[in-house]
Parts: structure tokens; C-alpha cells; sequence
């Protein structure tokens, strides 16, 4: 279940990531204050989904 929520969590990352940048780079100068409240939205989805991923990501175990 942990490893199912952390590929879930990860393309959400990636995707709410992308979807910033594009923002970003392409509709900056075009920003209403509407869309600067979705640029928010799409900041937070990041971090949220970052965060989480990182929490929950696979942990590498090493014999001794």
C-alpha cells in the first residue's frame, strides 16, 4: 500500500510540476488575479505531492 501511494503521489508531482513550469514559462506576462490563485494552487499540489513522495519513497537496506 506504502509503495502504491508513493508511485500514485510521484506522478502527481511530476505532473502538477510540469503543468507549473508551463505556467510559468509560457502565460507569466498573461496572468489575471484568478490565475495567479491557480499558480498558488498549482505551487501548493507541488509541494504537497513532493513532500509526500519524499516521505514515502522506497528506502534502500543494506545487509551487515
Amino acid at each position: 500500500m506504502k509503495k502504491s501511494i508513493f508511485y500514485i503521489s510521484f506522478l502527481l508531482f511530476i505532473y502538477s510540476l510540469f503543468r507549473f513550469l508551463k505556467i510559468i514559462i509560457y502565460d507569466y506576462e498573461q496572468l489575471t488575479e484568478y490565475g495567479f490563485g491557480y499558480l498558488v494552487a498549482q505551487t501548493t499540489f507541488v509541494i504537497v505531492f513532493g513532500i509526500t513522495a519524499f516521505i514515502l519513497r522506497p528506502k534502500k537496506t543494506t545487509k551487515a
